[in-house]
């Protein structure tokens, strides 16, 4: 009885001895700006896609409509995730002037790593009937090198390429939000494009100096009237329908 309170007593003191160990990925923090009554909230946001790239630290900082590229440095996160003051030198004197930042990390977000998806699986490269390999020893080592002509692997690159298209091999087989988060946020984006593209001054006098040139007077060459007179009515009706297609699609909606 003692043994097992002693092994009892052992598990709980030390309860990641019988645990297998678990990696977890930091891919989000919410920063909150302001105080308890009212405030702003922004993110950081790691794009997960790139893991296995060269650029595997990709940071985007996303702050209502605005989506910019960030590179998530120590320096960055004591600046922006921990709060506390930060020094600022005033402009009259070189005396340096003590200041509370009003933001910090307001929620952190983990994705759980398994030993299995650390690395991407292998491509097994299929081998050539027509493949003549033949094997030889590098004087001076131990190691076998198998010669293969060169032809040989353009052909197996291109039967490759052939395989992957045909498999569809890059296609997301489980897209990583749900379709109806992904439809909402793709609505949003086009909400957005519309706010910024469409609904613009530039956008507005463009409009309306396309439709006004074909209804002022113009003074037209004598040799240019045949071919005015001919296109005339062509370009009233054009220029109608996009005055009233501007109209009633952009402008009243």
């Amino acid at each position: 009885d003692n043994k097992c309170l002693s092994r009892s007593l052992s598990s709980l003191n030390n309860p990641s001895a019988n645990m297998p160990t678990i990696n977890y990925e930091l891919i989000g923090i919410v920063i909150h700006s302001g105080q308890a009554n009212a405030g702003h909230y922004y993110s950081f946001i790691k794009d997960i896609r790139r893991r296995h790239s060269n650029n595997a630290n990709q940071w985007y900082r996303f702050n209502d409509t605005s989506v910019e590229e960030i590179q998530l440095t120590e320096q960055m996160l004591e600046e922006e995730c921990f709060g506390g003051t930060f020094r600022v030198q005033k402009d009259n004197n070189n005396s340096n002037e003590e200041r509370t930042r009003f933001w910090n990390a307001y929620m952190l977000i983990y994705q759980c790593i398994e030993p299995s998806k650390l690395l991407p699986p292998p491509l097994a490269i299929p081998s050539s009937p027509n493949t003549n390999r033949s094997s030889r020893y590098v004087p001076g080592t131990a190691v076998r090198v198998n010669c293969t002509n060169q032809r040989d692997s353009l052909s197996q690159l291109a039967d490759l390429v052939v395989r992957s298209e045909n498999s569809d091999l890059f296609k997301i087989e489980n897209p990583l939000i749900p379709s109806r988060v992904l439809a909402c946020v793709k609505d949003e984006n086009l909400e957005f494009l519309k706010n910024r593209d469409t609904y613009c001054d530039d956008y507005f006098q463009f409009i309306y100096k396309l439709s006004k040139i074909c209804f002022d007077d113009i003074n037209i060459p004598p040799d240019m009237e045949i071919v005015e007179k001919e296109n005339e009515e062509t370009s009233y009706e054009l220029c109608t329908k996009l005055a009233l297609n501007f109209l009633f699609n952009t402008h009243l909606r």
